[in-house]
C-alpha cells in the first residue's frame, strides 16, 4: 500500500492520486469529483439540453464511477474512462426516456467530392460563433455529441470509438456528414 504523499493530493495526476485510494478514499473520491464535475455536467447537458436532468444524470455518473473505481484498470486514461462513463449514462437515459436510436445512419452516400468538402470547411472556418451556435443547435445530440468529443474534447478516432463503440471508419464517416451538414445549415 502507498503512503501518503507530503504534498496536497490536488496536486496529483490523476493515475496518482488512485494509487491512495485506499489509504484515502474520501479525499481521494472528493478530488475526482472536484476535478471531474462541470466536465460531466457540461457533457451531460450537451446531449440531454436540460439544466435538471443533467445535475440528476451527473450525480448518476458520479455514483457509477465511484462504485467502478476499483475496475478501472488503467489501461487507457482515467479522463477518457470518466467521459466515456458519462457518455454511455447520457446516452442510455436519452434511448430509455426518448426512445430515440442513436448512432444509426445510412452508409449509403457518396463522400469523394473533394471540392465540396473543400467548401465545407471553409464555410466552417469562416463561420460567425453566432451561426455556428444556431447551426449545432440543428443537430442531432448524437451528431452534436460527435463534433465535440473531436474538437471541444480534443479526442481522437480512437478515444471516440472507445467511447461509442463505433469502428473508425464509422466514426470518420460520421464526423465528415456532420461537418457536412453543420456547413450547409450555416450557409
Amino acid at each position: 500500500m502507498a503512503e501518503r504523499p507530503n504534498e496536497d493530493l490536488s496536486l496529483l495526476p490523476d493515475e496518482e492520486l488512485l494509487q491512495y485510494l485506499d489509504l484515502d478514499k474520501d479525499e481521494v473520491l472528493s478530488q475526482i469529483y472536484l476535478r471531474y464535475e462541470k466536465r460531466v455536467f457540461f457533457k451531460a447537458k450537451s446531449i440531454l439540453k436540460d439544466h435538471n436532468l443533467a445535475m440528476d444524470l451527473t450525480h448518476d455518473v458520479f455514483i457509477r464511477i465511484f462504485t467502478n473505481l476499483q475496475q478501472f484498470k488503467g489501461r487507457s486514461k482515467f479522463s477518457l474512462w470518466v467521459h466515456s462513463i458519462t457518455f454511455n449514462t447520457s446516452m442510455k437515459f436519452l434511448s430509455k426516456n426518448k426512445k430515440q436510436s442513436f448512432f444509426e445512419w445510412t452508409e449509403n452516400e457518396d463522400i469523394n467530392d473533394e471540392s465540396a468538402e473543400d467548401i465545407n470547411e471553409k464555410v466552417l472556418l469562416e463561420a460567425s460563433l453566432d451561426s455556428l451556435e444556431n447551426g449545432l443547435e440543428q443537430l442531432n445530440a448524437d451528431e452534436k455529441y460527435l463534433l465535440y468529443m473531436k474538437y471541444t474534447d480534443d479526442l481522437s478516432i480512437k478515444d471516440i470509438c472507445k467511447i461509442t463503440g463505433l469502428k473508425e471508419s464509422n466514426v470518420k464517416m460520421r464526423l465528415k456528414r456532420t461537418r457536412d451538414k453543420l456547413a450547409h445549415i450555416i450557409r
